[in-house]
């Protein structure tokens, strides 16, 4: 990738008061297949490069594009944005490789797991960061991919963390 005057890029482990993530590239100038979120840009171009047709590639983008409207309309802190950036970044990584179609049966027990924890963890960050509202269910919509690679799906992972948030009140 080529860096354009006035970006920065940088691989690796960030942690700066801004930005906190693993790949996330910061600028003005936007690649084609990026993700914007506000200032930051979440690199999951490579992985579209390299495998363009994957679901779950798509749906982590749109969830992207989803959240930042609902950044905008709560206002939500960057510290948390960026949890959340982290977040969408550790899934990428778990789906980048897998093939459009996949069954929880097709992963190896570690797999699984992984992209359990790793789709609990962002459902988490995005129920932290965002006012409990009716609507927000709908915002995890392009996940939808998911079911098939999570027992129970992403639906009962969501009921699960707001049935515990709502105990701890």
């Amino acid at each position: 990738m080529s860096e354009k005057e006035g970006s920065v890029h940088k691989t690796g482990n960030m942690t700066s008061g801004d930005v906190t993530g693993a790949g996330i590239i910061i600028g003005t100038n936007i690649t084609t297949g990026n993700i914007t979120i506000g200032d930051t840009i979440i690199g999951i171009n490579k992985s579209m490069v390299q495998n363009p047709g994957s679901e779950y590639l798509k749906g982590l983008k749109e969830l992207a594009v989803d959240l930042e409207q609902e950044y905008q309309k709560h206002n939500v802190p960057d510290a948390k944005r960026n949890e959340i950036n982290k977040s969408l970044l550790a899934l990428q990584d778990d789906v980048k490789d897998l093939k459009p179609g996949l069954k929880v049966d097709d992963l190896s027990p570690p797999q699984q797991a992984k992209i359990t924890s790793d789709t609990s963890t962002l459902i988490d960050k995005i129920l932290d960061a965002l006012p409990p509202a009716a609507e927000l269910v709908s915002k995890f919509t392009p996940l939808a991919p998911f079911d098939k690679l999570i027992r129970g799906g992403v639906q009962q992972i969501v009921d699960g963390i707001k049935g515990w948030r709502k105990s701890k009140q």
